[in-house]
Parts: C-alpha cells; sequence; structure tokens
C-alpha cells in the first residue's frame, strides 16, 4: 500500500480491513475537524496511509454501535465528535478552539477504541474539556485521559518564560503551539525517551517539553540556546538572587571604566531625556547623534575613538572594559547608557564561573536587549534610526521612552522572573551545540536513552543571523566586522551564520528538510518534524522524498492557525502539521 491514499482508495482499505466506508460528508466531518489530517500533492488532497489504518479501529466502532449501520455519525450533533463511549462537543464558535485541541481531540477518540476505554464504565459524566469545548464519557480511562490533557494545557497557560523570553519575533515562536506539540508529543513519547530540539530558535518549544520530559536544545545561533536554557527547569529565585549580587560588583566595575571615555556623552544623552520636550529638543538629539562615533566609521569624541578600541579588543576580546555594545550599537538600537549598561552586564557575566548561572545571566540579557531595543518588530535587520534626519518631533518620544529603560533594572527583573518559571518545570533544558549535524553527532555520543528529533527547521528562506545579529553578537561578544546602516557581520568571513535554507531553490530546501529526517532515523531515532502549508515547500512533497530512500512508519497531526506576518503584512489562514517518522 501506498504511503499517500485519497478518500476513495481510503474507502477501499477500510471497507477490506475494517468493513467502514464513508460518504463525502463524513470524510469532510473528519477534516475539517483535523481528525485525520490532509496533504495537498498537486490539485488533489491526499491522507497518510497509516493514519487512515491507525483510526481504522475508531471507524469500524462507531459504524458498527450507531442506528444506522451504514452511517458513520448519525443522530450525533454536526459539532460533535463521537467515539465509544465518548462524545466531544465543539461548540459554535470554532475561533475560540485552542491548537492544542486538535491533537488532543484526536489522540482522545483514538483512544476511545481501545479495550481499556470499557474499564470502569459508571455513569455519563460531562467536562470542560479545551478551550470552549466539552467532552463527555461513561469510561473512568477516558475521563482520566482528557483530565490529563487539560491538566497538561492548564500548566503552559500558567508558564509565563516564553512570555519573558519572548526575543526571537520574526522566528515565530512556538508558543501558541505549544500545546498542539506536547498533546502529539504525549502519545509518540516513550516513558524512557528525551526530546532534543534541533533548532529551537525562540526556544519556546524546548521550554514546553522541559515540563513534562527531559529536554536538549540545539541551534546553529549561540542566543537562541541562550534563550532556550531560560525557559527550562533547573534554576531559582534565591539562586538568581545569590547571581545578581555577583553580578553587579563587576557591572559597577566596567561601568566606572567605560565612564572615563563617555561620561561627557552620557551626561549630554541626560539632559536630553530629562529635558522638557520641544523643538530645540529634537534638535539636541539630532546633533547628539551625529557627535557620537561608532566603529568602524572614525573619529573621536574627547577619549573615545571606538576604532582604536574595537581593532585592540578583535586581537584581545577580553581586554577591559568590554565596550562592543557601546562601540557598535549605541544610538542606533539602544541609547549610550544603555550601551554601557549591556557592556558591563556582558563582563560582569565572564566572570562568573559557574557554567549553568552564566547561560542564564546570557539568556536573561538577551531577552533585556530584545525588549529594551528600538527595531522593527523585534529584530535588527534594519535600524529604526538609520541617520540624524530619522529623529523627527513625530519619533521623539517614543526614543526618550525606550532609551530611558534602565537596561541593569529590566535585567534583574527578568533574571528573577525566569528563575521563578524555572521552578514550575520538571526538567532543566540541556544545551548541545550545533548545527544540526553537530548536534545529532554529539547527542549520539554522549546520550545513551532513546531520542525524540523534534525539527522545526525554517519554513521559508529567510536568513535569520541578519534578523538577530545583534543578540548573537551579544552572546558571542568576539567584535566581528560592522557592515552596513545595521552593523551587520560578514558572513563572508564566518561571522555570522550561513543558513543552508537561505536559496529560492524550493528543490533544495525540499532536498535539505529530508536530509535532517534521514540523519534522524539513521540512528534509530524518531522524528517529529514541525511545518505547515504555507511554508515554502509541500509538505507531503518532503514526505514522499523521504519514503523513497527509507522504509517508514509516519502518522500525522494537524490544526489550524494564524500565521499574523511581519511588516504590515495581512495574516494568513495556514494548516500547521507534525509529521512523526519512525524507520521500519
Amino acid at each position: 500500500m501506498s504511503l499517500f491514499i485519497s478518500c476513495e482508495e481510503a474507502n477501499t482499505a477500510l471497507r477490506q480491513h475494517a468493513g467502514v466506508t464513508l460518504d463525502a460528508e463524513q470524510w469532510a466531518f473528519l477534516l475539517a475537524n483535523h481528525l485525520l489530517p490532509r496533504f495537498a500533492r498537486g490539485d488533489e488532497d491526499f491522507l497518510l496511509t497509516d493514519d487512515v489504518m491507525d483510526a481504522a479501529s475508531a471507524l469500524q466502532y462507531i459504524a458498527y454501535h450507531t442506528n444506522a449501520p451504514d452511517r458513520l455519525f448519525p443522530n450525533v450533533p454536526a459539532n460533535a465528535i463521537l467515539g465509544r463511549n465518548l462524545q466531544i462537543d465543539l461548540g459554535a464558535d470554532h475561533s475560540q478552539i485552542p491548537p492544542a485541541f486538535y491533537s488532543a481531540a484526536r489522540n482522545l477518540w483514538r483512544a476511545s477504541s481501545l479495550p481499556n476505554s470499557e474499564d470502569k464504565v459508571g455513569n455519563l459524566v460531562t467536562r470542560v474539556y479545551l478551550g470552549l469545548t466539552r467532552v463527555s464519557s461513561s469510561s473512568d480511562y477516558l475521563l482520566n485521559l482528557a483530565e490529563a490533557q487539560t491538566s497538561r494545557q492548564e500548566i503552559l497557560d500558567q508558564s509565563h518564560s516564553s512570555q519573558f523570553a519572548n526575543s526571537a519575533y520574526y522566528m515565530g515562536s512556538k508558543k501558541t503551539l505549544s500545546g498542539f506539540l506536547v498533546e502529539a508529543m504525549s502519545t509518540v513519547l516513550t516513558p524512557h525517551e528525551s526530546i532534543l530540539d534541533l533548532m529551537c530558535g525562540s526556544g519556546a518549544a524546548a521550554g514546553a517539553f522541559s515540563h513534562f520530559w527531559p529536554t536538549y536544545a540545539s541551534d546553529a545561533q549561540q542566543f537562541c540556546r541562550n534563550l532556550a536554557v531560560v525557559q527550562g527547569g533547573g534554576f531559582s529565585a534565591s539562586r538568581a538572587q545569590h547571581l545578581l549580587h555577583l553580578i553587579s560588583d563587576h557591572a559597577h566595575r566596567n561601568i566606572e571604566q567605560l565612564q572615563q571615555h563617555v561620561g561627557a556623552l552620557l551626561e549630554t544623552e541626560e539632559v536630553i531625556f530629562h529635558s522638557d520636550f520641544a523643538i530645540s529638543t529634537v534638535e539636541q538629539y539630532q546633533q547628539y547623534y551625529r557627535t557620537l562615533p561608532l566603529y568602524p566609521d572614525g573619529g573621536r569624541c574627547g577619549s573615545w575613538d571606538p576604532t582604536r578600541e574595537v581593532v585592540e579588543r578583535q586581537r584581545d576580546p577580553k581586554r577591559t572594559p568590554y565596550c562592543l555594545a557601546t562601540a557598535y550599537f549605541a544610538n542606533v538600537y539602544v541609547g549610550l547608557r544603555q550601551a554601557v549598561e549591556i557592556d558591563s552586564l556582558r563582563y560582569a557575566i565572564d566572570q562568573i564561573a559557574d557554567e549553568i548561572d552564566r547561560a542564564w545571566a546570557i539568556g536573561a540579557l538577551i531577552t533585556t536587549i530584545s525588549a529594551v531595543a528600538l527595531t522593527y518588530a523585534g529584530h535588527f535587520a534594519q535600524p529604526i534610526l538609520g541617520n540624524a534626519e530619522a529623529i523627527t518631533e513625530k519619533k521623539l518620544p517614543r526614543i526618550v521612552e525606550r532609551r530611558a529603560v534602565s537596561v541593569m533594572h529590566e535585567f534583574a527583573i527578568r533574571l528573577l522572573s525566569l528563575a521563578e518559571e524555572s521552578e514550575t518545570a520538571s526538567y532543566p533544558v540541556r544545551i548541545v551545540p550545533g548545527p544540526w549535524k553537530n548536534a545529532i553527532e554529539s547527542t549520539s555520543r554522549h546520550i545513551s536513552e532513546g531520542i525524540m528529533v523534534y525539527l522545526d527547521a525554517p519554513y521559508t528562506r529567510d536568513e535569520y543571523s541578519r534578523y538577530y545579529h545583534v543578540l548573537e553578537t551579544i552572546s558571542q561578544y568576539r567584535y566581528p566586522c560592522s557592515i552596513g546602516p545595521a552593523r551587520i557581520p560578514s558572513k563572508v568571513l564566518g561571522e555570522r551564520f550561513r543558513s543552508e535554507f537561505f536559496t529560492r531553490n524550493a528543490e533544495l530546501m525540499r532536498k535539505t528538510y529530508a536530509d535532517i529526517i534521514l540523519s534522524v532515523l539513521e540512528h534509530n531515532w524518531k522524528c517529529a518534524w514541525s511545518y505547515s502549508d504555507g511554508g515554502a515547500v509541500a509538505p507531503a512533497s518532503v514526505i514522499d522524498d523521504v519514503a523513497r530512500r527509507r522504509r517508514v512508519h509516519v502518522r500525522s497531526f494537524s490544526a489550524p492557525y494564524v500565521y499574523k506576518a511581519q511588516g504590515g503584512k495581512p495574516q494568513k489562514n495556514v494548516t500547521e502539521y507534525l509529521v512523526v517518522f519512525e524507520g521500519k
């Protein structure tokens, strides 16, 4: 039997194996509620054969335990999913149904066909389910399963770590899809398996997984790994308090040294930020913008010569005082005082001996920079202030409001908040260095337990290293080149990560997705691939490519999702998939 089948072919298979035949209306119900995910191949929709056959028992039961044996859902409301000892009422407003519902309801529906769903059958009980839906059953087994699902969703809803760490907006945070992912994973992970988030990006998925399973996170970019760490467990508020005391002393030492170079400039900024607003204030700030020298533009102001300081530190990055943000990004993405505080916090973090403490402190600093920086939609591909003329009467209040925020204060709040959230997660997020080939090989050498690799590769050709270069530069702290108005490191010199997905060749992207999945399967691990029908390639084409090169068992989950695009573009309705590959 082929990997994909049409609804007509599925009817033939179900009739042969389970004595079930579905009409067009019944197929529409199953597909609309994502009980069976559909995939586009050309102009037609197809189903995964493994999905259909896995659901055969549930379909068989429904077909033979209703008033009309030739009907799948007779006498059942159109907005309800029916199973043995089970009814899930969807409600009238489907827009209020969260993504988690679709993977959870699919699992609950299929569980209703298992023998133990009949155990300890009692009176019919109706309970609130996910969103505005309700579940009714007379089976203790199914009611307990539904309660476990809602409990997991409550844990995720109550976790705010991804909000505190909400930095990589453009990368597409999986926060709102975390429940969908967790419920899907709950049926494909064994008790002895861990999750490796292979391309963790914003870290939201790894953070969600860490509430329930041992979790590892990897990414080619260091700042992404930092973000993943601070969304997991293993830390505490008391430890964060102690760490803040250590950091404060070191940070103030660096501030004092930097003030010897930029003290007068800091005083000018302070006067502008705290003066009464007038047209003259705009002119003052414009002049101040032109006065402050940056690397590599040349120029100096008093004893502050950023080009000279950077050249010295390119030979010795640990030279004090730390001044990378001050030399590269002051008056571009952050204010001068903020840049000095960023450099000083980064210096203080490097003085911390404990590796875990350093990782948490850098993660908190990355979230702080992202929160206070003046950017377009949270990314750094283009500065809002590219020149002095960009400082206008209309923009100045926003500029001053953002740049008057203390980085030191914001850092302390975020570190403490993340640490408190960490106490609610069951497992720390452990880091595996990227890129993905390195992560897979390193994991195979050092981790003995079973692995489920979660693959959230880029959906499009966007090169994220360009959008988040400031965060990566501060994480690495290596004084790279500074090119163009955005002050971007050189990709040619290897200072910035070059993504293999940054290509207009869709076939090359398709092959890369398949290559990664196959590499995972070669280690006898399972791979859960996250993608959407709005991505650069058709999901079915990747599944076909994997199946051509290896015998695989493939299951899938899907949910409707609204993608909020960047740059003022209209939102986009898509179907999100989690496709689980397992070698045969």
